[in-house]
């Protein structure tokens, strides 16, 4: 269902934004290094805090590698190519050392050239160094644009970036953010665009809301195209295909593509290895990828071979085995296998957010627990099984409502009673990317501890 923003200043600032083709200026592209051949989709990986690693993406596969070193310090979030393909720019958020600068990128090297801040007037002050979160360029008229976070929507100018343009301010806080020239200030001040890309054709502006995918045209209507399951940081048209988005999940494993009529997610390649935070997304608007083979059925299946076990092992040296046997569309199973001392009393998977447990498989010996925080040890929160003392060695699976992508997870597991003294410990096994499991913080209230000594606080469910 769409709705009307003729009194929202976003949804104005985006009508004129799609209807910038009118508008007459002077934005001169700097000679610089250019693609041998454009035919790869660029993205920048957040390191820590502040690092950028470039990263070039098979437009088939969707392998990710890495291009150049990484940048320590430039927190590029920004990223765009020019439509011919001849120029790949960057923009800097505010915790690096050069907030809101433009970066110009070697396309076939990832060496990094400083433009200079942009900068831009507003209410009769100069304003330079804001966040940038995003870049897009929009085709008809060759123009850049950019988001600052604190100031709204701005014509940036690659050849002089410290001449760049207002074109419509935005802000939740009556500007104060914005003209205050403070780095702090910027840094507490929150936006709600990741990212943004303008569609091939140039009448669909799509945008990025925290777990939404949003799209507005020169009506200044807007819609929402899709939902995904933690915070969108990437999104980018594909110029071969109108009816795609591919995106990015923050700290998701694999990309994934968005279809824009049906709202339809679906991952694709065999994952991001350790590129699993890809602020931005650049696609040359002229590529045309090699046809992909047809489609086999998606399993959904993302581990179909046991993984390697995980061992848990508790204080007094009581241990447990724990491996991902199978990931099949909306099912996952377990093996939990007793190793050495004590018997187990339960285990829980932190499965964290998680809408819903539709079904369980339960094994001989156990009792299904449910979702929710495990009293006993301080409010770990997930899907939980007890044991008896007749366990040695079993199958667990479980069904949730939906194929959630896979990640690295919190495991969890107990011996004897709450008086025995055998405590509890943590492990990490690959398991539903679906939330942060509670703010859980590791040991129980009952003085038992997950290796570090240390009684830890109860947690709640997240949401």
């Amino acid at each position: 269902m769409r709705n009307q923003l003729k009194k929202d200043p976003l949804g104005q600032a985006i009508k004129k934004c799609l209807t910038a083709g009118s508008v007459s200026m002077a934005v001169l592209l700097s000679a610089g290094a250019q693609a041998d051949v454009c035919d790869v989709i660029y993205g920048v990986h957040d390191e820590g805090l502040n690092n950028s690693q470039l990263v070039t993406i098979n437009p088939v596969t969707y392998e990710v590698l890495p291009l150049g070193p990484v940048h320590e310090g430039l927190d590029i979030e920004g990223l765009d190519i020019s439509p011919d393909g001849q120029m790949l720019l960057g923009s800097s958020g505010d915790d690096g050392s050069a907030p809101g600068h433009l970066y110009q990128i070697d396309p076939n090297t990832g060496a990094v050239n400083d433009l200079g801040p942009i900068c831009f007037n507003i209410q009769g002050t100069k304003v330079c160094g804001t966040e940038f979160s995003a870049l897009s360029y929009y085709i008809d008229s060759n123009l850049l644009f950019g988001w600052s976070e604190e100031c709204g929507l701005v014509v940036v100018d690659p050849s002089d970036p410290s001449r760049s343009q207002l074109f419509f301010a935005y802000s939740k806080d009556g500007f104060n953010a914005c003209l205050s020239n403070d780095q702090k200030e910027w840094q507490k001040y929150t936006s709600f665009v990741e990212d943004m890309s303008f569609d091939k054709p140039g009448e669909l502006l799509y945008f990025s809301d925290g777990n939404k995918v949003k799209v507005t045209n020169a009506n200044a209507q807007f819609s929402d195209v899709g939902q995904a399951r933690g915070n969108i940081e990437a999104i980018e048209s594909l110029p071969w295909d109108e009816e795609t988005l591919l995106i990015n999940v923050h700290n998701s494993n694999k990309l994934q593509t968005l279809n824009v009529i049906t709202g339809e997610l679906n991952n694709v390649g065999e994952g991001v290895g350790v590129y699993r935070d890809i602020e931005a997304l650049a696609a040359c608007g002229d590529m045309e990828p090699e046809p992909q083979p047809d489609p086999q059925p998606d399993s959904g299946s993302d581990t179909q071979e046991p993984s390697e076990p995980t061992t848990i092992v508790l204080d007094d040296g009581s241990s447990y085995d724990i491996s991902l046997e199978s990931h099949v569309n909306n099912t996952w199973t377990y093996r939990v296998k007793e190793v050495s001392g004590k018997d187990l009393s339960h285990w829980v998977l932190g499965v964290g957010n998680c809408a819903k447990v539709l079904s369980d498989g339960t094994p001989a010996n156990t009792q299904f627990g449910g979702l929710g925080p495990d009293g006993s040890t301080g409010g770990f929160y997930g899907v939980k099984w007890n044991t008896d003392g007749q366990f040695n060695d079993a199958l667990f699976s479980f069904t949730l409502d939906g194929d959630y992508p896979e990640a690295t997870i919190d495991v969890l597991a107990k011996a004897g009673s709450k008086n025995s003294g055998a405590g509890h410990a943590l492990g990490q096994i690959i398991g539903p990317d679906c939330g942060v499991p509670g703010g859980y913080t590791g040991d129980s209230t009952d003085g038992s501890t997950d290796g570090d000594g240390k009684e830890k606080g109860n947690s709640k469910k997240p949401g």
